[in-house]
């Protein structure tokens, strides 16, 4: 299962995509801090906001 189908299966929960998103804006956070690359995480909140614009 790649990073996007995971994000998507875990937003098709109405309870599980706020928690989701809070979890890639934190890994974002931690990402940015230790200069890492933080692109999965940017394109993990891009798929939520796509799910969210679907409903």
């Amino acid at each position: 299962m790649s990073d996007d189908e995971f994000v998507r299966r875990s937003a098709s929960n109405p309870l599980a995509l706020p928690v989701k998103q809070a979890d890639l804006e934190d890994n974002l956070w931690q990402a940015n801090q230790i200069g890492a690359n933080a692109e999965t995480h940017w394109r993990g909140l891009d798929v939520l906001r796509e799910r969210k614009n679907e409903r």
